[in-house]
């Protein structure tokens, strides 16, 4: 067993467990950064049919 993982580091759940919680945090940012732009261009229409009404 020891030969077939000898190329993998011992710690590979762990290696595995980081890796996922930066790829975690990095869809987070992403899905922050979307949220913030589709909030953004929701709030700009908005203002401009506000301003189209007056």
């Amino acid at each position: 067993l020891s030969t077939e993982f000898d190329g993998v580091p011992r710690d590979f759940p762990s290696c595995l467990m980081t890796f996922r919680r930066l790829l975690d945090e990095f869809f987070n940012r992403i899905r922050r950064l979307f949220d913030g732009q589709i909030s953004m261009a929701f709030r700009r229409l908005f203002n401009v049919r506000n301003s189209m009404a007056f």
